[in-house]
C-alpha cells in the first residue's frame, strides 16, 4: 500500500473499516483519492468528430465538431449519468475567442437544441442593449412588451366604458369646484380627454362639455401641461359655464378657447383671464356674459402675458370687455362689447401699460350713458374706429403717452 499522502498518527494495521481484515481505512482512502484522480483529465481530449456522439464524462475540445453550437475552435465539457447507455447527458460549450457560453441535455436519449448561457452581465442589466441579448431573450422581451401593450388597450377600454356610463348617470348640473356646467346634452360622442392629433398642422385639439371627461373649461385647463412646442385648440361644448376661467403660466405653442361646434349656440362663461403666459392665447366664437345669476366684470383681462386675441366675440359686463395689464399686444377683431345695467367703463382698456399694442379690426361698442370705448396709457392703438352706440367717450387717454391712430 503506497502511503505518500497519508501519514497516520498510529499503525496502519490497527485501522480497519468495519471489520476488514484484508484492507485498513487508510488503504481505502489512498485508493479512492488515486482513483480519483486518474479519472480527472489533465488536459482537454480531442472530441470526437459529432457532438451527438460525445456522452462520456470529461473535458474536450475541438474544431468544426459536427453539432456543435459554432464551427470554430471550442471547449467541452460532458457530464453523463452512469447508467451504463448514457442517455442523460449535459454537455457545455465554451468558445474559444471569447466568453460565450452554451448548454444543451440529452434527456432519455433526445438531444435539445444549444441554448446561449448569459455571462457577466444580467438580463436585467442589458435592458436598452438588444445587440447584448440572446434569440431567447429577445423573443421574451417581444412577447413580454406585447402583452404589456395589450393590456393597456384593455384598460383603456374599461375606462372608456367607466366614463360614459359615468357621464350617462350624472346628474343634470355637475358641480366643479363650486362651479356649474351647462345642463347635460343628449348625444352619442363621448370623447375622452386624449386630443386629437392633426398630423399636417401638429396642433392637438382638446374637447370639454358637460358629456366628456372634462366637464368645464377649467378643469381641461387644469389638467393640461404648461409647455407645448406645438399648438392646442381647447373646445368647448355649447352652453352657460358659472365660472371664470384662468389661465397661468402656459408657455409655448399657442392656445385656442373656441366653441366646438358640436352643438348650435356658444359657450357662455363669466370671464376668461390669463396670467403669465408667453404662449399666444386666442379666444374665438365664445361669449362672456351672465350665468349662474352673476354678471361678468371684465370679460378677457390678461396680466403679465404677451399677445391675447379675441375675435368673433360676444362679451357682455358692467366694467370692461377687454382690460389688458402689462400685456404686450391685444388684437380685437370682430368683437361687440355691451353693458349691463349700466355705463361701461370701456369696452377695451388698460393698467400699468409698458407700450402695450391695440390693433381693432371690427370693435362694435353699446355703451349707455357715460360710456367709454377705449381706455389706454403708454400705449399704441391702431386699426379701425370703432362702432359706437350710445358712447360718449372715443378714447380716454387721461393718463397720456398714447398714439391713436385709426381709420
Amino acid at each position: 500500500m503506497s502511503t505518500t499522502n497519508f501519514s497516520p498518527e498510529i499503525d496502519d494495521n490497527t485501522l480497519y473499516h468495519k471489520g476488514d481484515i484484508e484492507a485498513s481505512t487508510a488503504q481505502l482512502i489512498d485508493d479512492a483519492l488515486a482513483a480519483a484522480n486518474a479519472a480527472l483529465p489533465k488536459a482537454a481530449q480531442l472530441a470526437v468528430s459529432d457532438m451527438d456522439e460525445l456522452r462520456t464524462t470529461g473535458f474536450f475540445h475541438g474544431y468544426g465538431t459536427l453539432n456543435a453550437p459554432e464551427s470554430g475552435f471550442m471547449y467541452f465539457l460532458v457530464i453523463a449519468y452512469p447508467d451504463g447507455y448514457n442517455y442523460w447527458v449535459k454537455q457545455l460549450a465554451f468558445s474559444f475567442t471569447d466568453s460565450k457560453t452554451y448548454i444543451r441535455t440529452m434527456a432519455n436519449g433526445i438531444w435539445s437544441a444549444w441554448e446561449p448561457i448569459q455571462t457577466g452581465t444580467r438580463l436585467e442589466d442589458k435592458v436598452g442593449d438588444l445587440a447584448g441579448l440572446g434569440t431567447v431573450d429577445k423573443t421574451n422581451a417581444v412577447a413580454a412588451i406585447n402583452e404589456l401593450v395589450a393590456a393597456l388597450d384593455v384598460v383603456r377600454s374599461e375606462v372608456a366604458i367607466a366614463g360614459a356610463l359615468a357621464a350617462a348617470a350624472a346628474p343634470a348640473n355637475h358641480n366643479h369646484d363650486g362651479v356649474y356646467a351647462p345642463t347635460t346634452h343628449s348625444h352619442p360622442q363621448y370623447l375622452t380627454s386624449v386630443p386629437q392629433y392633426n398630423s399636417n398642422t401638429g396642433e392637438n385639439t382638446y374637447v370639454c362639455g358637460p358629456n366628456r371627461t372634462h366637464k368645464t373649461l377649467q378643469a381641461l385647463v387644469d389638467s393640461l401641461p404648461k409647455f407645448s412646442i406645438g399648438p392646442r385648440r381647447l373646445q368647448v361644448d355649447a352652453g352657460d359655464y358659472a365660472e371664470k376661467v384662468v389661465l397661468r403660466g402656459f408657455h409655448g405653442g399657442p392656445i385656442t378657447i373656441e366653441t366646438s361646434g358640436a352643438y348650435s349656440g356658444r359657450a357662455n362663461f363669466l370671464g376668461i383671464l390669463m396670467e403669465d403666459c408667453t404662449a399666444t392665447i386666442n379666444v374665438s366664437n365664445v361669449n362672456v356674459g351672465p350665468a349662474g345669476g352673476q354678471n361678468p366684470s371684465h370679460g378677457v383681462y390678461p396680466t403679465r402675458c404677451g399677445i391675447v386675441r379675441v375675435e368673433n366675440c360676444n362679451i357682455q359686463t358692467v366694467a370692461f370687455g377687454v382690460y389688458a395689464v402689462r400685456t404686450d399686444k391685444i388684437i380685437v377683431r370682430n368683437v361687440t362689447v355691451s353693458h349691463i345695467g349700466g355705463n361701461l367703463s370701456a369696452a377695451v382698456g388698460m393698467a400699468e401699460s409698458e407700450g402695450t399694442f391695440v390693433a381693432l379690426d371690427g370693435l362694435t361698442v353699446n355703451g349707455g350713458y357715460g360710456a367709454t370705448a377705449i381706455q389706454a396709457q403708454n400705449a399704441v392703438v391702431v386699426g379701425k374706429r370703432p362702432t359706437m352706440n350710445s358712447v360718449d367717450v372715443e378714447l380716454n387717454s387721461n393718463a397720456g403717452g398714447v398714439y391713436y391712430n385709426v381709420i
